[in-house]
């Protein structure tokens, strides 16, 4: 199962034009502005009103070239926001992908 979504998203950042999260480069902001790998961000990074998880816009002011559909497969519970665990197999499977 783990292995299928990893397929799955994999085929929908590159469908959705998101290449630069599967680049292995420098991809996100922290809320300093400061430019980071994924594995290097923190959840806490992004939860710019601290509580807990990250919402889309959260994510999307991250990951500029995020999309709508991306978020919502990382979203397992499918609750609209990305909890700590989901954020850990976020970047878990980047790691996958050479990131």
């Amino acid at each position: 199962m783990k292995q299928l979504f990893f397929y799955l998203c994999l085929t929908l950042i590159f469908l959705s034009g998101t290449q630069a999260l599967a680049s292995g480069s420098k991809m996100g902001k922290n809320q300093d502005g400061k430019s980071s790998t994924i594995s290097e961000i923190q959840i806490s990074d992004m939860d710019g009103n601290k509580n807990g998880s990250i919402s889309f816009e959260e994510f999307k002011a991250a990951f500029p070239s995020i999309k709508q559909n991306v978020f919502d497969i990382l979203d397992k519970d499918k609750d609209g926001q990305l909890n700590k665990m989901e954020w850990q197999i976020f970047q878990e499977m980047h790691k996958g992908m050479g990131g």
